[in-house]
């Protein structure tokens, strides 16, 4: 009954983001927030438990907070990274 992000080394601004998310309790719902304002992003099924969400940040954005808050029926996962600079 666990849900977790797998996040890269680097976050980098300006282009597209795909983490994967290991959700037991089926598909993941969630939001991603840049500086308290809501991405767009798509969740992609892999094969289960694993789940693939891709969003694409600002180029502006280096810098800033980036919060991932995604839930599943049975747990919730929230944490926050700084994205980094080219």
């Amino acid at each position: 009954m666990a849900i977790s992000i797998n996040y890269p080394d680097k976050i980098f601004p300006g282009v597209w983001q795909s983490y994967t998310i290991s959700s037991d309790e089926g598909p993941p719902q969630g939001e991603i927030i840049l500086e308290g304002k809501s991405l767009e992003q798509r969740v992609i099924p892999m094969r289960e438990p694993k789940w693939k969400v891709t969003f694409k940040l600002p180029k502006d954005c280096a810098g800033k907070k980036l919060s991932l808050r995604f839930k599943n029926t049975a747990a919730q996962v929230e944490d926050t990274k700084t994205v980094d600079s080219l």
